[in-house]
């Protein structure tokens, strides 16, 4: 949920995301270890974003975003791009 006092608002296609833990405590693992993403939920969406929406849970490249702390929690913005996956809760890598 996004603290009151903290008002963005994203430009185009990029999106707020909120990580609940530090991003290198908050990550998945994909087989092999060749890349670790972090993941979190989407706060924010800009006019422009097409796949994306509030309230998504989100795999994200984190080299390719900005992250800012706030004392309610730790934030992302990145461009929709950037979003490797969605995921539910209990489902990552099950079919």
């Amino acid at each position: 949920m996004t603290p009151k006092n903290l008002k963005i608002t994203p430009c185009k296609s990029y999106l707020l995301i909120e990580i609940n833990e530090l991003p290198t405590e908050n990550i998945v693992a994909l087989p092999g270890g060749a890349h670790r993403f972090p993941y979190g939920d989407v706060l924010a969406v800009g006019p422009e974003c097409k796949f994306t929406k509030v309230g998504d849970k989100v795999l994200f490249m984190a080299g390719n975003a900005i992250q800012f702390n706030h004392p309610e929690g730790d934030y992302f913005i990145l461009h929709e791009d950037s979003v490797m996956g969605k995921y539910e809760l209990g489902e990552i890598g099950d079919k």
